[in-house]
């Protein structure tokens, strides 16, 4: 017999930016959140297809300080990269807009 792991779901990954609207030079704080929160690993934080950083899972959450973005509107995203034991998942995108 040859012995079958069955990963489970990461139920989901959300994205919560803590200001959507900023003047340039700030530098929003990015929190990643993924169910269930015994999840590990680690979750990539994207500015379109840009990776910004790829933080480490710690009780359910990652949190990033991202840079100084330029001016316009961002998409970003957080995509929890999986484990030995969860599926990866996305969050929706978040749009930010710099002025």
């Amino acid at each position: 017999a040859v012995p079958v792991t069955v990963k489970g779901l990461a139920s989901r990954t959300s994205l919560r930016v803590n200001d959507r609207d900023f003047r340039k030079g700030y530098r929003p704080t990015l929190t990643a959140t993924v169910s269930p929160s015994a999840a590990t690993g680690t979750v990539t934080f994207r500015d379109g297809s840009k990776v910004l950083a790829t933080v480490k899972v710690s009780k359910g959450r990652a949190a990033y300080r991202a840079p100084v973005l330029a001016r316009g509107t961002h998409r970003l995203t957080a995509t929890y990269n999986g484990s030995g034991v969860y599926n990866p998942s996305a969050s929706a995108a978040v749009s930010v807009v710099v002025r």
